[in-house]
């Protein structure tokens, strides 16, 4: 999943998505406030030159598990390689400690590899952790991510995780709601918060709310792949299931 809208170039140096599936960037410069493409067109290098084919070949192909590494960059990186991305956030937050700007990238291509690996259980975390990271003063400040990527992120994968229960639902509703604050006037990301708030009220058992909130994002789609998507989720809830499919 992606939506994307361009910030202003950050002084230093993510990844909506739409879910997993990436939208284009958009209305470069346009936007003053923090906001910025869901999933940017350009996502933002792993730290270790390690992509989603060396993680994906890393869990196809387990081989012995040498003595863990003592620095936690090195530990970051072992852990990443084996697909523990979750375990990886935790070190490379203790190893970019000092460096909010840095360790906000690594963060948000971390969970994007967790997404394309299907550990959508290990997103979870990972987007807990930039949230509270982006939720300090000064906010790191990298071009493509701001807050409103990580809590629509956040509130979509609390959502559609298939043993989220109501109460998961009644949480992501109130990450889906600030989302929706965030995304301004921007239609492109207000369609998108729209359907994350859908899918947060149909976990927590509001149909109503679920069949209105993806109405209104299904009338401010701007592309016929949202459009569809958007109307597939209106189906689920009208038959009064909560979409699964992180």
């Amino acid at each position: 999943r992606e939506a994307s809208a361009a910030v202003s170039p950050a002084p230093a140096p993510r990844p909506l998505l739409g879910r997993q599936g990436m939208l284009v960037a958009l209305m470069a410069g346009a936007v003053a406030a923090p906001l910025a493409g869901w999933y940017a067109l350009s996502r933002p290098k792993p730290p270790a030159g390690i992509g989603a084919g060396d993680v994906a070949t890393a869990m196809a192909s387990p081989r012995e598990t040498p003595a863990e590494p003592s620095r936690p960059r090195d530990r970051a990186v072992a852990l990443q390689r084996r697909g523990q991305f979750a375990a990886a956030a935790d070190a490379f937050a203790e190893a970019y400690a000092n460096d909010p700007d840095e360790l906000a990238t690594i963060l948000w291509d971390l969970q994007t590899q967790a997404a394309d690996a299907r550990r959508s259980d290990d997103c979870v975390p990972i987007l807990e952790r930039m949230e509270r990271l982006y939720a300090t003063s000064p906010a790191p400040r990298v071009q493509g991510i701001a807050r409103w990527d990580v809590v629509n992120a956040l509130a979509w994968y609390v959502a559609t995780q298939p043993t989220a229960d109501a109460a998961a639902g009644r949480r992501a509703v109130v990450l889906a709601r600030e989302s929706l604050s965030l995304a301004g006037d921007n239609p492109q990301l207000r369609s998108h918060a729209l359907d994350t708030l859908a899918a947060a009220a149909a976990r927590a058992g509001d149909w109503e709310e679920a069949m209105q909130r993806i109405d209104e994002a299904i009338s401010l789609a701007q592309q016929p792949d949202e459009r569809a998507d958007f109307e597939k989720h209106r189906e689920r809830y009208a038959g009064k299931a909560a979409w699964s499919e992180p």
